[in-house]
């Protein structure tokens, strides 16, 4: 019994264990996960992904034997006549001999049907279907790299979403302290210590920074519209932890790669550069003969027996039949279709050699751009430590000045500007961590690397 008691504890612990990455995803990796199976915009490049796999295989089915069936009835008349003439569009053919008796209308019957099957193709097939492929691992690609700008997306504006929610909480701390002041100010005014106009100093500051906090209720607002137009409008149940605007959330700093060439932008343009290399030679082959394996089977009845004589009867279009088989191998080429193909194949590899300079020119970009990135991240860091040292600073002369206005050693006027330089203080530093998630955020999408970002915010 105990044993079994001591394993079922070791199981849930170690499914707990398991699950733990699951049970402590945070904000931006919950909102992710929902984005991912409904954004519309992802849910399109699917659907083409799929449209191009359909594609391609139905190139692969061309290459199956082509069967064709058809059959017809038809009334009329029977008159021929001698000559030559090429079978176009608008012609019909009637066949019977010279010398009939008997009705002027008659009826015919005929079906037949045609196998065809390519026997060689000179590599066209071959290279249809490789060109088909690389289409769809190409749609594959791009999908991935929306996927990766929609992360971007998503987390510069849940660091927008967490900047406000900061900057409203700013402005709430800073009008409580104008109106303890406020309060305060009144109270001497009444014992006659302090003069009325402090008094009205503070409570018209304190008006401004309500009128600031309504600015930034709504600005808050405005960034959770923004982020239900990704996340849909759905309630975003987001946690009251503002992680990103404490400094605990720097000590944990992430492991970023720096594989470049894996980057999805630059696999587009190679996936690109691939596929139209693939067409022009499929292109260069399209002028290649075709030998096809053909066989056919048809059946005629017509109204004319052997002896001439013609019925009107709409049921002897079935009688005096024929039944005849045909097996033969078959060439065709096109030769004339030489010179346009190369032009087409010519074209289609300059468009590689333009998806080719496109990757060489977006890898040179985000490598500069990653290595300035980071070059401001370490800056941003020294900064950080720069302003919560002059933000502690602000809070302790504040406390003291405070108490000197108390003792009438100070005026409402220095106790004001004590406040203000605080308020900056407090404003300088939220603006650095903005800053600096700003420039992880962008890090992130230049290394295709979200990980930190998503197991820490």
């Amino acid at each position: 019994m105990i044993k079994n008691i001591v394993r079922i504890l070791l199981i849930a612990g170690w499914y707990s264990c398991a699950l733990q990455p699951l049970y402590a995803q945070q904000d931006l990796a919950r909102l992710w996960l929902e984005v991912q199976q409904q954004y519309p915009g992802l849910q399109q490049r699917q659907v083409h992904i799929e449209a191009d796999r359909l594609r391609a295989q139905a190139v692969k089915s061309d290459a199956l034997p082509q069967a064709k069936v058809q059959a017809q009835n038809n009334y009329g008349t029977h008159q021929t006549s001698q000559g030559s003439f090429f079978p176009q569009a608008g012609f019909f053919n009637v066949n019977s001999p010279a010398a009939t008796t008997g009705a002027s209308y008659m009826s015919s019957t005929f079906a037949s049907t045609i196998l065809e099957y390519e026997l060689f193709t000179f590599g066209r097939q071959q290279a249809a279907q490789e060109a088909a492929n690389m289409r769809t691992s190409q749609s594959e690609a791009e999908k991935e790299a929306y996927a990766l700008q929609l992360k971007k997306e998503l987390t510069s504006r849940y660091v927008y979403y967490r900047y406000t929610e900061s900057k409203r909480n700013w402005v709430q701390q800073h009008s409580q302290r104008l109106q303890e002041l406020h309060r305060m100010a009144a109270g001497l005014s009444k014992a006659g210590l302090k003069p009325a106009a402090d008094s009205l100093l503070a409570y018209a500051a304190y008006e401004q920074a309500l009128a600031n906090k309504d600015l930034w209720t709504g600005n808050k607002a405005l960034a959770i519209a923004s982020l239900q137009e990704i996340y849909g409008p759905k309630d975003l149940s987001l946690s009251r932890e503002n992680k990103l605007f404490n400094d605990r959330s720097l000590q944990a700093e992430g492991m970023i790669t720096e594989n470049i060439d894996e980057h999805p932008l630059l696999t587009v343009f190679s996936k690109a550069a691939t596929y139209h290399q693939l067409v022009a030679q499929e292109q260069n082959k399209a002028s290649r003969p075709s030998i096809k394996l053909m066989a056919g089977y048809a059946f005629r009845g017509s109204g004319i027996s052997p002896q001439g004589n013609v019925s009107g009867s709409w049921v002897d279009g079935f009688s005096n039949h024929a039944n005849n088989g045909l097996v033969g191998i078959g060439l065709t080429w096109n030769v004339t279709s030489s010179y346009s193909n190369k032009l087409r194949s010519q074209a289609w590899k300059q468009e590689s050699e333009k998806s080719r300079l496109q990757q060489v020119e977006n890898r040179q970009a985000i490598h500069a751009n990653l290595q300035g990135v980071k070059g401001k991240l370490q800056e941003q860091e020294k900064q950080i430590g720069r302003t919560r040292l002059a933000l502690q600073h602000s809070q302790d002369a504040y406390v003291m000045y405070k108490a000197r206005y108390k003792s009438g050693l100070l005026s409402m006027t220095e106790l004001l500007q004590t406040s203000l330089l605080l308020e900056q203080a407090e404003n300088n530093h939220i603006e650095a961590l903005h800053s600096y998630w700003q420039q992880k955020t962008e890090e992130a999408w230049l290394s295709h690397d979200f990980d930190f970002l998503f197991n820490n915010l």
